[in-house]
């Protein structure tokens, strides 16, 4: 936010205002949304094999918690998030050679045209 912002919200918001700590939007704690099956709950896990998000209640009293499905390996929802950042930067052979066959077909109609 604006130095402007910060001092109208936080400098001449009160007792309360003045006592927070502004930090930059990299140092903010990510949040990852709530849960489908309990909406008030936030996600807390991800299912690796269903590959689905859970909250601790879906663990202590939902579809994971008992049967096969309360045997499934389970991944901090942070720890995910950044497997799921790498996959998402891993160079893919076949995306690149669908890349280049559409580059030619392309070039071939702005040919034509």
């Amino acid at each position: 936010m604006c130095a402007r912002c910060s001092e109208e919200l936080h400098d001449r918001g009160g007792a309360i205002a003045r006592k927070h700590k502004t930090v930059s939007i990299d140092e903010k704690p990510k949040q990852y949304g709530f849960c489908r099956e309990h909406n008030r709950e936030r996600i807390s896990f991800f299912c690796d094999t269903c590959k689905e998000t859970l909250c601790v209640d879906c663990k202590m009293y939902g579809s994971h918690s008992g049967g096969k499905l309360a045997d499934h390996r389970l991944s901090k929802i942070e720890e995910a998030f950044k497997q799921a950042e790498l996959e998402a930067k891993k160079i893919d052979p076949e995306l690149d050679k669908r890349k280049a066959e559409i580059r030619i077909k392309l070039k071939d109609v702005s040919e034509k045209i």
